[in-house]
């Protein structure tokens, strides 16, 4: 089976043109809205696991509706619907692999006996989609899908350009690097046992968004792995949250500098007159070059080079 992996920085989402140019007719207007909110959601592995009740909640339409989309999606073999179950058996979550053009498959609407229509698919009939679901869906151990939490940075356009003789529309936004600004809260879980909350906290994610925006990952990622170790540390800053870190920066960025000098200190060693010295019991001696008895020094403490 052909897959489409998308490695692009997520600024916009595209969709076939074989969709719009035919396949939205035979899905219908449901399953057109949700396969492009599936796209708007799906990460480099075209993997997509909103929540029904964000699509519901995006697209501003019924969950029936959302339901009646994706079972079209799935029927026609546009999406393939996989179920997670936790330990204890109980539903954890459906997420969504969007599939590559090569495997769609055409369905059209038969009418039974009563007149309304259903769906037959011209193939192998494959799994529908439950009528439960759950608000926060996350794939195994991946972080919570960075578009379920909106940003003030969020923007949106639309643009349509001109491909051969047909018109193509695309979405562009900017998600302020929605999967990074995860992982980097994700690292609050060595200094916050309640980091989890976190996620959803509008604030707590500008912040770091801000912060991400001025100093970059690689950067945010080194102070956010030396927390667990300066959070301890006598006269440190203590921080446990994003809005924490923004606030004491200044404090924590100085408080790391004087830890470097001292630690760099540590590695040098004094010497007069190019010769070695060791302080015992409060006095210093001068080690002697040709060796011997070390010798008091009685200098000040200005004359003593460390190198």
């Amino acid at each position: 089976m052909k897959r489409i992996i998308d490695k692009r920085i997520k600024e916009k989402f595209l969709i076939d043109d074989l969709y719009l140019n035919g396949q939205a007719k035979i899905c219908g207007w449901q399953a057109t809205l949700v396969y492009m909110s599936l796209c708007r959601h799906a990460n480099k592995d075209q993997e997509s696991f909103p929540s029904i009740k964000l699509l519901s909640e995006e697209l501003a339409v019924s969950r029936p509706t959302i339901l009646k989309g994706l079972e079209r999606l799935e029927l026609s073999n546009v999406i393939k619907i996989e179920k997670i179950r936790s330990k204890n058996g109980k539903w954890l979550n459906n997420f969504y692999i969007l599939q590559d053009k090569s495997v769609w498959k055409e369905i059209e609407p038969i009418k039974n006996k009563k007149g309304s229509k259903t769906n037959r698919i011209m193939g192998k009939f494959s799994n529908q989609v439950n009528d439960t679901d759950t608000d926060n869906q996350v794939h195994k151990n991946t972080p919570p899908s960075p578009q379920e939490y909106k940003t003030k940075s969020t923007t949106r356009t639309l643009r349509k350009h001109m491909e051969g003789n047909t018109f193509k529309e695309t979405h562009t936004a900017s998600t302020a690097g929605g999967n990074e600004i995860n992982l980097l809260i994700g690292k609050f879980k060595d200094v916050n046992p309640s980091y989890e909350k976190l996620f959803k906290n509008k604030t707590q994610r500008s912040a770091m968004a801000s912060m991400l925006e001025k100093h970059g990952q690689e950067k945010m990622t080194k102070l956010l792995d030396i927390l667990p170790k300066t959070n301890l540390l006598p006269y440190a800053p203590v921080i446990t949250t994003p809005v924490q870190l923004e606030t004491k920066m200044g404090s924590l960025l100085i408080f790391i500098e004087k830890m470097r000098k001292a630690k760099a200190d540590d590695k040098k060693k004094p010497f007069y007159d190019g010769q070695e010295m060791r302080k015992s019991k409060g006095r210093w001696f001068v080690i002697p070059a040709r060796g011997g008895q070390w010798l008091e020094f009685a200098g000040a403490e200005e004359e003593i080079v460390w190198k």
